[in-house]
């Protein structure tokens, strides 16, 4: 995405139409869980994918929802040509446009009843990212969905080896699934397409810790935040813009917690996280939330586990 990323151009983008069905983990199961987190929609609402690419999920979206339409925005022309060309069919239903995922200009969309992004806000360092969420939070309708599928940055050098070796494994049974052979994983590894393995810090991939991103999620206003699929350091995760219509299901006065420096909320992971982590000293710490009423849970992933933070106000 040349305009997107300096060093990401039209050859990267092709590389990814011809062999990113080998390297996207499970990409079916994504696009289904994807589609699965989007309520049903009433007539005529509009569904923004940043970063759409050859056009995958937004199929899948406008096949789902027959009476919404889907703004697929991508840096890369040559992207939005191939999800032109896949999309036809769908008509106006399909409104493509290039942007830049790190410019304000686009970000006055309002009332949006869904905002997707499948592989792209990595390429945004933590402070962009956090940005990106509340300008998401301001551009969506009461109760519409932000859903992001995306690599994330391990928690340690171990957790890292594991999601190089589940990613490598990932890519060699998809290729020897869809081909019978190895070639797609053979260009994975020429390319070194696994940024676990081969992880530069100057190049385009800024991933970040996944419970980074969920408190950031948290502390823009969304709300139900939550882990839904994670495989080979990839994960889809996201919430929901609070419906200031509903009645609250859980009253603050209940879930005070208690008061610890400067004023700030204190609750530790309950009893039975706190055992499962015995073991894990760096894991026993206490988790330090502004807002009284987050919940915390535990998420078993493949590389490590990680907390996963539940706002239900």
């Amino acid at each position: 995405m040349t305009e997107l990323i300096p060093s990401w151009t039209e050859a990267n983008s092709q590389t990814f139409l011809d062999y990113g069905r080998y390297f996207v983990p499970e990409r079916e199961r994504q696009i289904e869980t994807i589609c699965g987190l989007i309520p049903p929609l009433p007539s005529g609402v509009e569904i923004v994918e940043l970063c759409c690419g050859e056009g995958l999920l937004a199929q899948a979206l406008l096949e789902r929802f027959p009476d919404a339409t889907v703004r697929g925005l991508d840096g890369s022309s040559e992207m939005l040509a191939a999800a032109g060309k896949r999309l036809a069919g769908f008509g106006e239903r399909f409104r493509p446009r290039h942007f830049d995922l790190a410019d304000n200009d686009w970000r006055a969309i309002r009332d949006a009843h869904a905002i997707v992004s499948s592989l792209a806000i990595h390429h945004l360092d933590g402070p962009e990212k956090q940005a990106l969420f509340a300008d998401v939070h301001r551009m969506l309708a009461p109760g519409g969905v932000f859903v992001i599928a995306d690599v994330i940055a391990p928690a340690g050098k171990q957790a890292e080896s594991v999601a190089a070796d589940a990613w490598d494994w990932a890519v060699r049974q998809r290729s020897l699934e869809l081909e019978g052979n190895l070639d797609g994983f053979e260009l994975f590894q020429t390319e070194q397409w696994n940024l676990y393995r081969y992880f530069d810090p100057d190049d385009i991939d800024k991933p970040s810790p996944l419970f980074a991103q969920l408190q950031w999620l948290a502390a823009a206003g969304f709300v139900d935040v939550d882990v839904y699929w994670m495989q080979a350091g990839h994960a889809i995760f996201g919430g929901v813009k609070n419906d200031s219509t509903a009645k609250r299901s859980i009253s603050p006065r209940r879930h005070r917690g208690r008061r610890g420096n400067a004023g700030k909320f204190r609750r530790k992971p309950p009893r039975w996280a706190r055992r499962l982590f015995a073991g894990e000293s760096k894991m026993k710490r206490e988790i330090r939330l502004s807002d009284p009423t987050v919940h915390v849970s535990v998420i078993d992933a493949l590389f490590g586990t990680t907390y996963a933070v539940r706002n239900t106000h």
